[in-house]
């Protein structure tokens, strides 16, 4: 029998494993910003909400043929709030769950929690990072998909 992909498979236990990264060295290079009327050069700073890192890792498993279960993990590095590279948003890690059941040949119903520890935490900012905007607090939501 010839290897197939978790998602292919017709194995009725068969494990997946997801992950991604992004590593990211990004900087003005030649960038002028007006502070009170005087041009100050932000050259080699980071962009503002640019994570030098993020990653991102998901574990699923058909639990049956009819049921998979899974959970995740997002990272996202610290990034600078402001061009001048003083105020910083943290980094944060949420984890998140899912698992779905096959109730018909064409429909998958499922359950999914985001931020499954209830962390607080910031997805972006404004005002030079005065103010931040928070991230989903937990929730969770039911899905049908119908397939045809």
């Amino acid at each position: 029998m010839a290897w197939k992909p978790a998602s292919t498979c017709n194995c009725p236990h068969a494990w997946a494993l997801q992950a991604n990264a992004a590593l990211v060295h990004a900087q003005y290079d030649d960038f002028k910003q007006d502070v009170n009327g005087v041009q100050v050069s932000r050259d080699g700073n980071r962009p503002v909400d640019v994570p030098r890192r993020t990653a991102n890792l998901w574990l699923s498993k058909a639990v049956t043929d009819d049921i998979r279960a899974g959970a995740g993990v997002r990272y996202v590095d610290a990034r600078y709030a402001d061009m001048a590279n003083q105020n910083e948003l943290p980094s944060y890690t949420v984890v998140d769950a899912t698992v779905s059941w096959k109730a018909m040949r064409n429909t998958t119903l499922g359950l999914q929690l985001n931020n499954l520890f209830d962390r607080t935490y910031a997805v972006s900012q404004y005002n030079d990072g005065q103010q931040w905007i928070l991230g989903e607090p937990r929730s969770f939501f039911v899905t049908a998909d119908y397939t045809f």
